[in-house]
């Protein structure tokens, strides 16, 4: 079974009537607000939700969950933890760049877990108390 997850998605530039949600960049005062019930592969309590923007979005909870959404679906990443994981954050490209580099993308959980990775790959930034 899947749960489901409610995001509230900004949208600066969706038609009226359409379902079209586009990554549009910064919001404008009076943008329109949508929420968007999405289908997760998880029955793990999530806890925090970070993204750098609709394209590249991660959650993180309970038993080492890690998610991340591409646009068009939550995937399960693999993580390197089954402690519970609590925030997600990281580095936002520099959009005046030629070419946006993506910075990494960093998780922190109990009993001191800080993971570090992106794109599949988890590492431990700091080893966990008692490993």
């Amino acid at each position: 079974m899947r749960r489901a997850l409610w995001l509230l998605l900004a949208c600066a530039a969706c038609s009226e009537g359409t379902d079209d949600l586009p990554d549009a960049g910064p919001l404008d005062a009076g943008d329109p607000i949508v929420w968007v019930q999405e289908t997760v592969p998880t029955q793990a309590d999530l806890l925090a939700v970070w993204g750098r923007s609709a394209t590249d979005v991660w959650a993180v909870g309970f038993e080492g969950t890690i998610l991340h959404y591409d646009g068009l679906a939550w995937n399960l990443e693999v993580s390197t933890t089954t402690q519970t994981l609590t925030s997600v954050g990281g580095v936002i490209p520099d959009p005046e760049a030629e070419i946006p580099e993506m910075g990494p993308v960093f998780i922190a959980g109990w009993n001191g877990t800080l993971l570090e990775g992106g794109s599949g790959t988890w590492n431990d930034a700091v080893k966990t108390a008692g490993s």
